[in-house]
């Protein structure tokens, strides 16, 4: 079995008397750091303590569905390594501004359109303004990747955790119900997304009631959030989003 030592920015963000994550850390359940976008959108982030000589700053971004905390415990090893890390919740996603269909359509090129101002807003170490991009999950995995093939004077790099690229990809079965030809098996406006059955699935490891509560909060708190959603699932082309980008990374 192999231990980690625990790092600064680990023990940074625990309470040393009551062992509870210190809430406004990077670790804790709400995303308390945020940035507003030139089209008005307050987006929500998580950072971790900044180490002193970071040269590099890292953006971590979430797939569809999912939100920053599921970047909690990269956050922290990244810091340990000297890397400026943060992790933005999408909009519509998280602790960020959950807006209707007519302030944010939810397409493709408005999520894209909105990354350009999140990471421009960002806070940057090292006196570059460009960044690297950690980006995971469907759908909004693959818009991080496409708007980094398209801006290579804004993205240094990409790691793409469990993006699907290939042409063959489909959704995962709680996506693609959106888009069944079958009425009563697709989802409506005004259902709950389960966000604590979705972040469990899918995954050799077990998640914690308490964790999974936190990727379900939003669609407790809003129905906004599950709202944002079934408009983006509602407006999708996905084969037209895989050939895109195939396009861009050739």
């Amino acid at each position: 079995m192999r231990v980690r030592a625990s790092t600064d920015a680990d023990l940074d963000e625990v309470d040393p008397i009551t062992g509870e994550i210190i809430e406004g850390s990077a670790k804790a359940k709400v995303a308390s750091q945020s940035l507003v976008t030139p089209s008005g959108l307050r987006i929500a982030y998580r950072r971790a303590e900044v180490p002193q000589d970071a040269s590099t700053t890292v953006v971590c971004l979430h797939g569809l569905g999912s939100s920053s905390f599921s970047y909690r415990n990269t956050l922290s090893l990244l810091a340990g390594a000297g890397i400026d890390a943060m992790a933005v919740d999408w909009p519509g996603h998280g602790d960020s501004d959950h807006p209707s269909v007519s302030g944010f359509d939810y397409s493709i090129d408005s999520y894209i359109e909105e990354l350009d101002g999140i990471i421009e807003a960002l806070p940057k170490s090292g006196g570059k303004s460009s960044v690297s991009l950690v980006v995971h999950g469907y759908v909004l995995g693959q818009a991080a990747v496409l708007y980094a093939a398209t801006h290579p004077d804004v993205v240094d790099k990409v790691v793409a955790l469990n993006v699907p690229f290939g042409s063959k990809a489909k959704l995962r079965p709680e996506l693609a119900a959106y888009k069944s030809p079958i009425g009563f098996l697709k989802p409506k406006l005004g259902g709950r997304f389960k966000g604590d059955l979705y972040a469990a699935a899918g995954s050799p490891y077990a998640l914690s009631r308490d964790d999974a509560d936190a990727y379900n909060r939003c669609y407790v708190e809003s129905q906004a959030a599950s709202d944002a959603i079934y408009h983006t699932m509602e407006g999708l082309d996905f084969d037209g989003l895989k050939r895109r980008v195939s396009d861009a990374l050739r």
